[in-house]
């Protein structure tokens, strides 16, 4: 048994943390007080705690992305799982995924005639989400987003879901336009 300086209350010695740096090998506060007064401090120094915390990111990147890498390949099939699930309860953020890729990685095919062009996501996952059930798209065959004006960002103003054979058939009537 041992007091708490804090609460001055006789707990069991299990009830507090360990500490190679005093002679019992124990905190000389228990868990429940140490808890309070770890979350009082970073309440208190919470810019403190941002600048230690962009430091260490900024200077470990390599580090981090390794043990990321590592994570990742170690529990790939239980993250592809978690990632397969989530797409099936949230099937808006798939296209979400879509729009990114053509918008912002060069390496994509269609990168040229989006964001090589200009073209810009400035739409959220819940604006997308919106506009999934607005427009009905969980009743369609296979939904498809599309832009109403071609030339425009992915707004939420300016997309809309639509059946994929639509718009294909208006992307082939643009194209032979553009001929």
């Amino acid at each position: 048994m041992k007091e708490c300086l804090r609460c001055l209350q006789t707990k069991h010695k299990r009830e507090f943390p360990k500490s190679s740096a005093h002679t019992d090998g124990l905190l000389p506060l228990c868990r429940v007080c140490r808890q309070r007064q770890v979350t009082a401090w970073r309440k208190k120094n919470k810019e403190r705690l941002k600048e230690y915390r962009d430091k260490y990111l900024k200077d470990n990147v390599e580090k981090i992305r390794a043990q990321q890498r590592a994570l990742y390949s170690k529990n790939r099939n239980r993250y592809e799982n978690y990632h397969r699930k989530y797409l099936q309860t949230h099937p808006w953020m798939k296209f979400l995924g879509y729009i990114d890729v053509r918008c912002s990685q060069k390496s994509c095919a269609s990168y040229p005639r989006y964001g090589g062009a200009g073209i810009e996501r400035r739409i959220s996952g819940p604006e997308l989400k919106k506009l999934w059930f607005s427009c009905g798209a969980p009743r369609m065959k296979k939904p498809s987003i599309d832009r109403k004006d071609s030339k425009d960002h992915y707004t939420f103003s300016n997309c809309q879901f639509i059946e994929h054979r639509e718009n294909m058939q208006k992307a082939n009537r643009s194209r032979g336009a553009k001929k």
